[in-house]
């Protein structure tokens, strides 16, 4: 789909007198940054965590809700965010952190509720 939307816009840049641009290439480009920039500030974390002395980080707002270790042995934890993935950390009883995905868990918790009840009243 990619190919096909590069080639008409490559198209209308010829006829407007612009050179040749590749969208993959240009998006390849920017993931590899964003990976980069991520896989850093996660190394800058674990040696703030470190230097601190604490188990872990916990962050939101960038949009992907993760539980991961670091360098060092450090926890990272996004919440990633309600308006869009609709994603929250929560900690259990023991202090075990993990990831609601709200969308999801609404709708099968709405399944179960929606599938007929045997009905106890017809059985006696």
């Amino acid at each position: 789909m990619l190919l096909i939307v590069n080639r008409r816009l490559n198209v209308l840049r010829t006829k407007m007198g612009y050179k040749h641009w590749s969208i993959s290439a240009f998006l390849k480009h920017k993931v590899k940054n964003i990976i980069s920039f991520m896989d850093n500030y996660q190394h800058i974390l674990s040696l703030e965590a470190q230097k601190k002395q604490v188990d872990g980080v916990i962050f939101g707002h960038i949009h992907h809700a993760d539980i991961t270790e670091m360098e060092f042995g450090k926890t990272y934890c996004n919440c990633g965010d309600w308006v869009e993935s609709c994603t929250a950390l929560v900690e259990d009883d023991t202090g075990q952190l993990s990831i609601i995905h709200w969308e999801e868990q609404s709708l099968q918790l709405l399944d179960q509720q929606l599938e007929p009840q045997p009905d106890y009243a017809e059985a006696a």
